[in-house]
């Protein structure tokens, strides 16, 4: 169980905390605010991959709209600097892979069904 599911999740939650704080030191805090708002479509296209999630083009049409605005938001970034973007970015792709990891652990896949307090102890 630990190395199965509490090590990397530990491992996801530090690099996403170390890359996200340092994102902080090259871009703005409304910038990095609406990047993460696109955690809604990473996440999703992250379940669809592993099968949590069905695919659905309604989905994917209320995801383009959610996407599309805070694209919009960011592009006016006056003081735009492509390290703070990366860093953020993944970031990002670790969150979503630590709530992933997390989301299988309470669904009771491989044998598993924590309640939610149990699982925020580990």
């Amino acid at each position: 169980f630990i190395q199965l599911f509490v090590g990397p999740l530990g491992a996801l939650f530090a690099v996403a905390l170390v890359c996200s704080n340092e994102a902080y030191k090259y871009s703005s805090v409304a910038f990095l605010q609406f990047m993460k708002q696109g955690n809604v479509a990473i996440v999703f296209g992250m379940s669809c991959f592993v099968g949590l999630q069905v695919f659905s083009w309604r989905k994917i049409g209320i995801l383009t709209v959610v996407v599309a605005g805070c694209s919009l938001c960011a592009r006016g970034e006056i003081h735009f600097v492509m390290l703070g973007f990366c860093l953020q970015l993944a970031s990002q792709l670790m969150e979503c892979s630590k709530n992933l990891i997390g989301e299988i652990v309470l669904a009771g896949s491989h044998g598993l069904k924590l309640d939610v307090l149990t699982f925020v102890f580990f």
